[in-house]
């Protein structure tokens, strides 16, 4: 992304693990794929769960909030659509890629759950290749 600034801020955590699995940094692409194709266009959470399935909030249109759980071979196996105002919150897939690729030079190794709460920001929980939780916060000049 030409013209990002970014600033990041890694923690380690010493909290108990989450409720929620653990998908190597290279299968988050697969699950943006998964929820392009069904037409999400910004995202505030995406969680990995046991099984492989993921967990998947945010909007589909300017106008639709959605929370989709896609079962691992992509289907869907439960979705709520609700219809808001307001515009889109959260941020792009490419956004997402870029937190990505970000944790990863950081040392990320896998992924538990990504969180925007606004615009241009990024949240990754998740560890790095010597097994500790980490948790990243990536933040950008863009606003999707």
């Amino acid at each position: 992304m030409k013209g990002t600034l970014t600033s990041i801020v890694l923690t380690a955590t010493l909290a108990a693990p989450l409720a929620l699995a653990e998908v190597d940094i290279d299968k988050v692409d697969d699950a943006l794929k998964t929820a392009e194709q069904y037409g999400f266009s910004h995202y505030t959470e995406i969680e990995f769960e046991e099984g492989g399935k993921v967990e998947v909030e945010g909007w589909i249109d300017d106008s639709t909030d959605a929370e989709v759980d896609f079962a691992a071979d992509g289907t869907v196996s439960s979705e709520d659509k609700e219809a808001r105002e307001g515009g889109p919150k959260g941020v792009s897939a490419d956004t997402i890629r870029y937190a990505v690729e970000t944790a990863r030079t950081k040392g990320v190794t896998s992924i538990e759950s990504i969180s925007s709460e606004q615009a241009g920001e990024v949240e990754i929980e998740g560890k790095a290749g010597d097994g500790k939780a980490v948790e990243l916060n990536v933040v950008t000049a863009q606003r999707d």
